[in-house]
């Protein structure tokens, strides 16, 4: 198929404005307001995520935004995993030369309107900060917005290149109260009331988002639990077995399932580079780059000791959790863990605190805040679960901590230190930094 009928296919707009536009009509994430913040600046808007999380979703419905206030002429977009186009910076090139001389019949001196330039799932081009960085520079008059599925495409170079020029949104696995907007339920309600009236159905829904409601599609197509496992499936093995291999060479991708598998079944474990060599029988040099290809992929987060030593603290075992309790073990309660985690990821820098046989599972530093929490997903809490934590807070000199149960929902003052515990499926509702 030759570039020509490629565009066209993707940009209906040009030939007819009353178009069908399913993504119109979806959810709009707070990304996507996020997103029209950016919209009267120069900068780069880019999108970035683990697969299916829904950044193209966000860039059409962007688009039908522009479209209800700009020219059509003036939008244009391109996906390239729907594409069949080599993967090689002159494409990227061609591709914005031909709207811009070809279809607008403008050079990139000539435009005396901004036009706006979408392009889907860009990582897969080499060099493209380059290509999109020239065009930048020569004209206030293109708006670029941009997605990619692996952070692996926002290097070190890319930052360096387009320093000043770009703003990254990252667009994160659904919450459990997008789950319940899309689900249409408990709408603009009091959640914590909610928990009080209804304890087992809230939960219910709760466990229900952290097996199969992460992912906008999976919630609203409504697939059944064997249609989502399908759907999971696919999302891995697409990453692994495709995107990867085409933005690193990689020889061994038994090895990198065998890792990733891994790291599923022993997810929220504290690890050791050279103890996962030796259970796998692979060197050391492959498990540390293999594992970094899953981090910048968004399939695995890593989450430190609280050491006093950064340096120390990365070179030491480490906790490893998946982007998605979705893709992580069946056990509940490892799933709780992991939201847990993941929450309080998009909130600042999260830790572990280890020493010896002493360990509190998390604490959150944001915005000079520190805050030790401690995930007991069970229906009552006795004496002795409280006393790490309260140890922790006083050996840290903090006067507050948080406990993540299931369905037990108080404050309390125990030896100075003020703990709220709050039910999980309330945590986004109360924990708010």
């Amino acid at each position: 198929m030759n570039l020509d009928t490629q565009i066209y296919q993707q940009n209906p707009q040009w030939l007819e404005r009353t178009y069908h536009k399913p993504e119109q009509s979806w959810f709009h994430r707070p990304y996507f307001k996020k997103a029209l913040s950016w919209l009267d600046k120069k900068l780069i808007i880019t999108f970035t995520g683990v697969r299916r999380s829904g950044k193209s979703t966000i860039l059409r419905q962007i688009q039908y935004f522009l479209e209800e206030k700009n020219e059509t002429e003036n939008i244009f977009y391109f996906s390239f995993e729907k594409s069949q186009v080599k993967y090689h910076p002159e494409v990227l090139r061609d591709i914005i030369d031909w709207y811009l001389s070809f279809f607008l019949k403008k050079s990139v001196h000539m435009l005396d309107k901004k036009v706006y330039i979408f392009l889907d799932e860009i990582q897969y081009i080499p060099f493209w900060q380059d290509v999109l960085k020239s065009y930048y520079d020569q004209t206030p008059n293109i708006k670029f917005i941009i997605s990619g599925s692996s952070s692996l495409f926002i290097k070190k170079k890319s930052l360096e290149s387009l320093a000043g020029r770009i703003v990254e949104i990252t667009i994160h696995p659904l919450h459990f109260s997008e789950y319940l907007t899309i689900k249409n339920l408990f709408i603009n309600m009091d959640m914590t009331k909610i928990f009080k009236m209804q304890t087992q159905v809230l939960t219910g829904y709760f466990e229900d988002y952290l097996r199969f409601g992460q992912f906008p599609e999976l919630v609203k197509d409504n697939y059944t639990p064997e249609q989502a496992g399908v759907y999971l499936s696919s999302i891995e093995e697409k990453i692994i077995e495709q995107d990867l291999p085409k933005l690193y060479k990689i020889e061994r991708i038994d090895i990198l399932k065998l890792i990733y598998e891994f790291t599923k079944a022993h997810s929220g474990q504290v690890m050791e580079y050279k103890n996962i060599t030796n259970d796998l029988g692979i060197d050391l040099k492959t498990t540390i780059k293999y594992f970094d290809y899953l981090n910048k992929s968004y399939l695995i987060k890593f989450c430190l000791n609280k050491m006093k030593k950064a340096v120390k603290s990365a070179r030491t075992a480490k906790k490893i959790y998946l982007v998605s309790t979705n893709l992580s073990s069946d056990d509940i309660g490892l799933k709780v863990e992991n939201y847990v985690f993941n929450y309080l990821h998009e909130k600042g820098h999260v830790s572990f605190f280890r020493k010896g046989n002493f360990e509190v599972d998390f604490l959150l530093t944001s915005e000079n805040i520190l805050l030790p929490l401690e995930v007991k997903y069970q229906n009552n809490l006795e004496k002795h679960d409280y006393t790490n934590i309260i140890k922790l807070s006083q050996k840290l000199k903090l006067n507050r901590a948080f406990i993540v149960s299931k369905n037990v929902l108080a404050e309390n003052n125990l030896e100075g230190i003020k703990i709220r515990t709050v039910p999980a499926s309330l945590l986004e509702e109360v924990l708010t930094i």
